[in-house]
């Protein structure tokens, strides 16, 4: 997508599997954390994800 700073940041997209509900309980901050961290700890902070 595009980025004023960078031109380009990298997009992501997640399928969870059927009956998992994303929003309950906070489970949606913390996916989104160990999402940007798997990310980052891969790929390095030059293609990571800011959200």
């Amino acid at each position: 997508m595009a980025d004023r700073l960078k031109g380009q940041l990298p997009r992501g997209f997640v399928v969870l599997k059927a009956g998992i509900d994303a929003s309950a309980d906070g489970y949606e901050d913390q996916l989104r954390a160990q999402l940007v961290q798997m990310v980052r700890d891969q790929v390095r902070a030059v293609a990571s994800f800011k959200r």
